[in-house]
């Protein structure tokens, strides 16, 4: 039989056993002839022969050692750093690409295989010496990036699937922070993996058991799960999900990260205001004029309603009109070129600064400061405030500040 006859017989073996028993195939070839293994493994095992991202990144394991080192390790660690190298490199690629799903099979895979194979292998080469850590750590943060953090808008329904499938090839895992840190990536991924009210309890547990500053970090994240819920299903401020959130950020006030996630809740309800056509009529192009003063002395007529109205306890009411003041004003500042008629002074800001200042000192309800907050935020992202400095009383604070 010539040469042409054994690579023909070879190439159907190939064609008829599934990828994951041909690697399993190299794998011990390699082990017991080096050199067959080699032959095999460039001739017949490329990546156009193996489609699926398990078989593809066991393929960076089919390194064998020199024979030299056989009492050391069976695989050759160095190669397998570059082998993952490489293939991560593919993971980001076609995650640039925006095929997140395929970008993470194979970051799943890759920490999956890499603490698999180590373990199996036992070499004593110790892993800071090479790049395990990186490589896992790449592709942990990638798998953050689009299953937790949601970068690239996947279904709900899919990344729960990749979650729960990478959960459970890491459950049974020792050591699972040995390359990178799994066990936090499990403990945040309980968000997509658990149903609501399992995902709930467990955060309610973590926040009873430690004491209220510890405790924070998850009562942040149970205040997203709860604000991120009652945004979902577009829920009225007084109900279900909104009231359970807002129980959390009364119970602990210092906590930054629940009243930043009811500030990020509110933004939906700031983009959803209606607008109110009487102040677009105070800002209608016919009333402009040297620095917009006669849009000033209309505004101020309404300004010193809603101060009224503020005394009146009707803080809702007042905080949403100030809002739509500020929505008009920043839009048609832009639109009917007010920039052009107030170089050195912009009469409405001076009517807001003052409305805001009589909001500022109010006893507001705490929904209603964050909403304050939650519309700031929404107005520096604007045009205006960007480019001209408008409203300029939020250009000297933070964009968080009320």
């Amino acid at each position: 039989m010539n040469a042409k006859e054994y690579t023909a017989r070879i190439d159907r073996v190939f064609r008829e056993n599934s990828p994951e028993d041909i690697c399993m195939f190299l794998s011990v070839r390699a082990l017991k002839s080096p050199y067959l293994g080699y032959i095999l493994l460039h001739q017949f095992n490329s990546p156009a022969k193996v489609g699926d991202a398990r078989s593809r990144v066991q393929q960076c394991f089919l390194a064998p050692a020199d024979e030299r080192e056989y009492f050391r390790s069976r695989l050759d660690w160095r190669q397998v750093d570059l082998n993952l190298g490489r293939i991560m490199q593919e993971a980001l690629e076609l995650e640039r690409q925006g095929d997140a799903v395929g970008a993470v099979e194979i970051a799943r895979q890759v920490i999956v295989l890499t603490y698999q194979e180590y373990r199996d292998d036992h070499p004593s080469l110790k892993s800071d010496d090479i790049n395990l850590n990186f490589h896992t750590t790449e592709a942990l943060d990638l798998l953050r990036r689009v299953l937790l953090d949601n970068a690239y808008g996947l279904p709900a329904d899919e990344r729960r699937s990749q979650a729960l499938a990478f959960t459970r090839d890491v459950i049974s895992i020792q050591s699972k922070d040995r390359f990178c840190p799994i066990t936090q990536f499990l403990n945040d991924a309980k968000a997509i993996t658990m149903t609501a009210k399992g995902y709930a309890a467990v955060l309610i547990r973590k926040i009873e058991a430690l004491p209220a500053p510890d405790s924070y970090p998850y009562v942040g994240q149970l205040a997203e799960h709860y604000f991120g819920r009652a945004a979902a299903r577009k829920r009225k401020r007084r109900e279900g999900d909104f009231e359970q959130g807002m129980d959390l950020v009364r119970r602990f006030p210092g906590c930054h990260q629940a009243h930043q996630a009811l500030v990020g809740y509110l933004r939906t309800e700031v983009a959803a205001m209606p607008v109110n056509t009487h102040y677009e009529f105070i800002f209608r192009p016919s009333h402009i004029d040297d620095g917009c003063r006669a849009i000033a002395i209309r505004l101020s007529a309404d300004a010193r309603k809603v101060r009224e109205t503020l005394a009146k306890g009707q803080t809702l009411q007042a905080v949403t009109s100030y809002l739509q003041m500020l929505r008009a004003m920043t839009a048609h500042f832009i639109a009917d070129g007010h920039f052009r008629h107030s170089t050195d002074h912009y009469a409405p800001d001076a009517v807001l600064r003052e409305l805001h200042a009589a909001i500022a000192d109010a006893p507001l309800p705490i929904e209603d400061r964050a909403l304050v907050e939650a519309g700031h935020e929404v107005i520096c992202e604007s045009e205006c405030h960007q480019r001209y400095g408008y409203p300029s009383y939020l250009t000297q604070q933070s964009p968080h500040a009320t």
